[in-house]
């Protein structure tokens, strides 16, 4: 081949200068978007720094502090996916090594476990069996906290839920491994899985909160005696072992059986007895309850809640809940609902001067005697400072607020210390009824403490032909140390029937 000739040569020198431009140019304009990511990252390096060296300087249990609360805000720490390293307190290992030895040592961050095999479909895939377990068994050990002055202090806080058996999971048996560090526990499952777990045989001697629930696809659950409960240690045994004296909440219907296990729950604090049925026992002794919660039957009465609570021995009672359901339930098998208790022979318990607080719901003043006996009933607390009233009948509402209503001339005032009144309703109640009560209640009474606040979440609205009482229920609003809350609407809870060992939902 012949060389380039001398014109070839220089129109080749020619262009080459333009050709070098160009190509200057083209690394510019690729060097650019390079230049604007470096300058990004270095600005994230730098804001970073910032972040991370005042954590540096701050002491290592101010650190656990921050990091307990970035868990608990703004959602709870069980509802964070336990065994997902993208979610805390797995992330707060994966930012520093410092930021690592901290959270790790946090034993706060890894005692709550939740398990939620609905929810959580990875914890049932066969594939991700040892990866789950390894994360598991990494959590239980974090969890695990050596106190010198106390020993080891290994408390978990564990609730586990599945609406299909899981009793051959590998997950389930590794939890239930740990059962003697359970401080708390919440459990839904199938029956099937309950029968598994009571064969197992584990103890919980730090278990202070229990609630479990049945749950799942095992057909229309029908509660039978001879189902046992699973923390009774094994189906074939009755006995309630020593640890059930630590727990604090217990929720049950009033039964010979129920009765035989509060005798042997003297740290229970929050009791929760349904009225189901009338059982003639001793006084059972409860010096620890502060919570007194007793449902009855939608067509129970208040001769149902007097006779349970006759039965009952609080010395340290404050609170007293009295429910009547919105609609009916399915009594446990055995129970034909409750007797007829005329109500004449009900007599009044003895008076408690520690209950400072009472709320009833759904009361529909059925009968005038049945609001008579509430009366009288009230008269047991002497010192109570706090009445809740919640969805009420109107004729329950004039009867409650005529018998509370106070006057100069009566030689008894039923409720002297009454300082808060607290209705929610979404009727309006009887207005000339509410205004003479509120200032029956205002004026200066020797032996009675006047009213200083009334909540109401209901609607009040006075028409023209009201004047008088509008201007009295004005001037009454707008007195001096005296608290009116009133808003139009009203948000209601549901009213389910929780049992310790079992729960049935009723769905309207």
């Amino acid at each position: 081949m012949a060389p380039p000739s001398k014109k070839t040569k220089t129109s080749s020198l020619s262009t080459a200068g333009i050709d070098i431009s160009r190509f200057n140019e083209l690394m510019q304009s690729n060097d650019a978007p390079l230049d604007e990511e470096l300058k990004v990252l270095r600005q994230i390096t730098a804001d970073a720094q910032c972040i991370t060296s005042p954590m540096r300087s701050v002491p290592i249990e101010i650190k656990k502090l921050i990091f307990n609360a970035c868990i608990e805000t703004p959602r709870n720490s069980s509802d964070f996916e336990c065994l997902n390293t993208r979610e805390p307190p797995w992330v707060l290992t994966q930012v520093c090594g410092d930021w690592r030895t901290i959270a790790e040592n946090a034993h706060e961050l890894w005692s709550h476990i939740t398990l939620d095999f609905d929810k959580e479909r990875g914890l049932t895939d066969d594939q991700r069996v040892q990866h789950n377990l390894f994360l598991l068994n990494l959590r239980i050990v974090r969890a695990q906290h050596i106190n010198q002055m106390t020993g080891n202090v290994h408390n978990l806080f564990v609730t586990i839920k599945s609406s299909h058996d899981v009793s051959s999971n590998p997950l389930f048996q590794t939890i239930l491994q740990t059962a003697v560090y359970w401080k708390s526990l919440v459990v839904s499952l199938p029956m099937s899985s309950f029968s598994a777990w009571s064969a197992s045989r584990p103890s919980f001697p730090r278990l202070e909160r229990l609630k479990t629930d049945l749950d799942g696809h095992d057909g229309i659950i029908r509660l039978r005696p001879q189902i046992t409960d699973v923390f009774e240690v094994a189906p074939a045994h009755r006995a309630i072992p020593s640890w059930y004296s630590t727990l604090s909440t217990y929720e049950c219907s009033f039964s010979y059986k129920a009765v035989d296990e509060l005798r042997r729950m003297p740290n229970i604090q929050t009791l929760s007895l349904a009225c189901y049925s009338h059982i003639d026992v001793a006084p059972i002794s409860l010096p620890c309850v502060s919570y007194l919660q007793l449902p009855t039957t939608p067509k129970g009465e208040v001769a149902d809640f007097i006779t349970t609570y006759k039965q009952l021995r609080q010395p340290g009672l404050t609170r007293i809940e009295l429910m009547f359901p919105l609609f009916e339930v399915v009594l446990l098998q055995g129970s034909t609902g409750l007797p007829s208790i005329p109500i004449s022979s009900i007599s009044l318990p003895p008076i408690s001067n520690t209950v400072t607080h009472l709320e009833i719901a759904e009361h529909k003043g059925r009968s005038t005697e049945g609001n008579q006996l509430l009366l009288d009933f009230f008269c047991c607390f002497p010192n109570l400072s706090s009445l809740s009233l919640r969805d009420h009948s109107p004729i329950a509402f004039i009867r409650l607020f005529k018998g509370l209503t106070v006057t100069p001339q009566t030689t008894f005032s039923l409720l002297p210390h009454l300082e808060t009144v607290k209705v929610a309703s979404y009727r309006s109640p009887d207005k000339d009824v509410l205004v003479d009560f509120v200032q029956s209640r205002r004026q200066n009474m020797d032996g009675v403490v006047q009213l200083k606040e009334l909540e109401m979440c209901c609607n009040l609205v006075f028409s023209e032909s009201e004047g008088d009482l509008s201007a009295r229920w004005n001037a009454l609003s707008s007195a001096n140390e005296f608290t009116v809350r009133i808003s139009g609407t009203c948000q209601y809870r549901n009213i389910g029937f929780d049992f310790l060992r079992r729960k049935e939902t009723i769905t309207v």
